[in-house]
């Protein structure tokens, strides 16, 4: 039997206790649907974690037959550094655990059947305030990711286009290796057409919109464009994401509550989960995952109307 609701699911059985949080759970029984309420206790071990992730898992679809998943989900996976900091270990392995999180989720997103995942890996205000010994770790471990011929094959035999969004100029002055293993992934992904994974490297919306503004006011100026040609649709052209659908569900992991600019124009009627504290990035599963995708499930959204 299956637990499945608004924290972990996982599976019951007199050998397991859990030390999660749970809220208004349903136990799915062959022929038998029985509401629970647990109370909300304390943070699950890493080792029930693990095993949690590696459970098969009912996909949202199993559990709730037509419902409606987006098309485009955004993940802000904010607290590597913290979940490193709880475990008295390095903030490189904060980050090289939340690489792991990050594939397992890739994998899941394909077999759930989600078109576009965006994953924000570093943030231009990252780049501009960390320590370079921190940005230089994270660009290194970004290029071993794009360079693991294991990853790249699932890429392909997944048929999912891979893109990348962001200052890929700063990116090549700072590691121009990891900038062609950039481009050779997306000249070797180009032509899929099942899904698309978008990599936000050295990205804030800020920043786009500035670069997006530039390139129009360039073009009014020497005359291939006149201002009233100027509309939503010509801006979307211009931002990295051109050809990319806007933005269903955005989601943060680690308790804050903002979006820090992370696609701000095309995140403008975008819903919003946020997890508490106690799920940093490295924590999140594929179980917590499906919670937030049933949660935006059941939202009406009514686009104004």
């Amino acid at each position: 039997m299956a637990l499945v609701g608004n924290n972990t699911p996982t599976k019951l059985d007199n050998k397991k206790w859990f030390k999660h949080i749970f809220n208004d759970y349903i136990l799915f029984i062959p022929r038998l649907t029985i509401n629970l309420k647990f109370a909300k206790v304390t943070r699950m071990s890493d080792h029930e974690r693990k095993i949690l992730s590696n459970e098969k898992l009912l996909s949202p679809q199993e559990i709730e037959p037509g419902i409606i998943l987006p098309k485009h989900l955004v993940i802000i996976p904010d607290g590597n550094r913290r979940w490193a900091d709880l475990r008295g270990i390095p903030a490189s392995e904060g980050h090289r655990e939340g690489v792991k999180t990050a594939k397992n989720l890739m994998r899941i997103c394909q077999d759930w059947e989600i078109q576009t995942l965006t994953i924000w890996g570093i943030s231009t205000d990252n780049i501009e305030n960390r320590s370079s010994q921190e940005i230089d770790t994270l660009l290194l471990i970004f290029e071993k990711l794009f360079t693991n011929k294991e990853i790249v094959a699932d890429w392909m035999n997944w048929e999912m286009k891979v893109k990348f969004i962001g200052r890929k100029d700063r990116i090549g002055e700072k590691r121009p290796s990891l900038l062609k293993a950039i481009r050779g992934i997306e000249t070797m992904t180009k032509e899929n057409q099942k899904s698309t994974l978008v990599f936000a490297l050295d990205y804030g919306g800020r920043d786009e919109l500035v670069r997006a503004f530039r390139d129009i006011a360039i073009g009014v100026k020497d005359g291939t464009l006149k201002p009233d040609e100027i509309d939503e649709e010509l801006i979307s052209l211009h931002l990295d994401t051109s050809g990319l659908p806007n933005p269903d569900l955005i989601i943060r992991t680690s308790g804050e509550q903002r979006t820090s600019g992370m696609l701000i124009y095309q995140g403008a009627l975008a819903e919003l989960y946020f997890y508490d504290q106690n799920v940093n990035f490295p924590d999140l599963t594929p179980a917590l995952l499906r919670e937030a995708l049933l949660d935006f499930g059941h939202r009406q959204r009514r686009f104004g109307k």
